[in-house]
């Protein structure tokens, strides 16, 4: 099958702004229906494969095994991620209330037995004075300690935000990259008739929706494979099952095809969109043509630095030889080191994960791929 190739000239001096935020309505507006093979149903929705690869070959014949399905499966589901408000606290400076009495002067020894016998105004005013101050002083207190644990208490009940850190942008020339501003790559847009996925660019943004409980994968429209690379792409999930993880989303790297269009072997970085995620490596049995269930990298682990459905996350992947990592929102999540996998194509994915609400929506932009370091 003839992959479209982008005009990569055109693309340099896109200005790709890693910090845009992408839109987070729903697909855009430009379809084309019909039979597209840019994109992949896993576990039998067929697409077609990239261009020929070293792991092709020997994968004829063979359909995709649900990495969520039982029997074989390796992958394990995910608990929820349960968070805490964040916790407060305030500092204030008690009043300072002095105790001592005014200073009055001695009476006048000399002074008449009448002038004794008269009401002393001057210590009785002085003393009136005090209580005065002394009282004022303690209901400005109460006030000012009820006004200070009523801001903590506020404070306190104010939602955390996160502000995402800039990423570094490469000087380099990029070997791919698209703000999706138009449709000039080539990706292979499609909307099934009966709703089941969709595959929608607008807005500045790709837009990925599985409605079917499974993966809907988008390949890179080139044939181009890519060993030594920097991916850089911004991407939120805008729709899911809130309570079961909200389904996931990510890329595909190093990834190869079967001649029926599966993918077989790769290296999948997932989120999900209660702010965990997993690793897993694609496998296969080239001898008898099939296709194996998935090895988990990494189980489902909660990470603070993913940002949960609805919130845009900033994506980081640099490959170099065996050594692949991680990054999000400009913290490494993990790295590993693994030689099975060289060079392969790559491709961004949506996956409604099973017994969860069908209905899983993905947006990505400001996708960009870039020479390792």
């Amino acid at each position: 099958m003839q992959w479209n190739q982008p005009q990569s000239n055109n693309n340099v001096g896109s200005g790709v702004q890693w910090n845009t935020q992408s839109p987070t309505d729903g697909p855009g507006s430009a379809w084309n229906t019909g039979s597209a093979t840019g994109s992949g149903m896993q576990w039998g929705q067929g697409g077609s494969s990239p261009a020929n690869s070293a792991f092709a070959g020997d994968q004829n014949n063979s359909s995709f095994a649900s990495p969520f399905a039982g029997g074989g499966s390796t992958e394990t589901p995910f608990s929820s991620f349960n968070r805490s408000s964040p916790e407060s606290s305030g500092t204030f400076d008690a009043p300072n209330v002095s105790n001592s009495i005014p200073f009055t002067p001695a009476l006048d020894p000399f002074a008449s037995s009448e002038q004794k016998k008269r009401p002393r105004w001057g210590v009785i005013v002085g003393v009136i004075l005090l209580l005065i101050v002394l009282v004022g002083a303690s209901v400005g207190g109460v006030i000012y300690f009820t006004r200070g644990d009523n801001n903590a208490a506020n404070q306190g009940n104010t939602p955390a935000t996160t502000t995402l850190k800039p990423l570094p942008t490469p000087t380099s020339k990029p070997l791919f990259s698209d703000t999706f501003a138009n449709n000039n790559n080539g990706w292979r847009l499609e909307k099934d008739e009966k709703g089941a996925f969709a595959v929608s660019l607008g807005k500045n943004a790709l837009t990925l929706a599985d409605n079917d409980n499974k993966i809907l994968w988008e390949m890179l429209p080139n044939t181009k494979r890519y060993g030594d690379f920097q991916l850089f792409v911004n991407t939120t999930l805008t729709k899911g099952d809130a309570n079961n993880g909200g389904g996931g989303y990510g890329v595909y790297v190093r990834s190869a095809s079967t001649q029926s269009g599966d993918l077989s072997t790769y290296y999948r970085f997932e989120l999900y969109g209660d702010g965990s995620y997993s690793i897993f490596k694609g496998q296969s049995d080239p001898a008898n043509g099939k296709v194996l269930a998935p090895k988990e990298i990494v189980a489902n682990t909660q990470h603070p630095a993913i940002q949960t459905m609805g919130k845009q996350n900033q994506l980081v992947i640099k490959a170099k030889g065996p050594n692949i990592t991680f990054i999000v929102n400009g913290q490494t999540i993990k790295s590993i080191s693994d030689s099975s996998y060289l060079s392969g194509s790559i491709a961004l994915f949506v996956s409604n994960l099973p017994n969860t609400k069908p209905g899983a929506e993905a947006q990505f932009s400001n996708l960009g791929i870039y020479p390792a370091e």
